[in-house]
């Protein structure tokens, strides 16, 4: 939840402020939204992963959870990549990078088939990326603050 924190207290202005001064084709994509567009985005992320917790947490499915932490630590990879590819760091990088070494050291502590835990991680991912799509589609067309 820090790293998510950070991101809406800091990513819309730093987008902002990013389009402002770079012509790179790159960061021309970056769709330009409010910070109330982007809280709405990541509060609503972040309610799907609290009830994908509790779901695990009443079926004593870890294969599940461990998948989700999973893909939390790829969404932070992507972050790596992000700042690699605009030379900057953004925000959610600190809290993101903090988050992941201390889960990915509980990682290597637990057991899991890994078929089971090889669908689950596709399953989150396009879960998480047709909801990303989704809720930026809706964002832009409603919820002008």
């Amino acid at each position: 939840m820090t790293h998510e924190i950070e991101e809406i207290i800091f990513l819309p202005r730093f987008v902002e402020r990013l389009k402002c001064k770079n012509s790179n084709k790159v960061i021309e994509k970056i769709p330009l939204i409010s910070s109330f567009q982007f809280t709405i985005i990541v509060f609503e992320q972040l309610i799907l992963i609290i009830l994908l917790s509790f779901y695990c947490y009443m079926n004593n499915n870890i294969s599940l959870y461990i998948a989700l932490i999973i893909v939390y630590i790829v969404h932070i990879l992507i972050h790596y990549l992000q700042a690699i590819v605009i030379k900057k760091i953004i925000p959610g990088f600190y809290m993101g990078t903090l988050s992941s070494i201390v889960l990915s050291y509980l990682l290597i502590t637990i057991e899991v088939d890994l078929k089971e835990l090889v669908g689950y991680i596709l399953i989150i991912l396009l879960i998480a990326i047709f909801n990303l799509l989704i809720m930026h589609k809706i964002i832009s067309n409603k919820f002008k603050y």
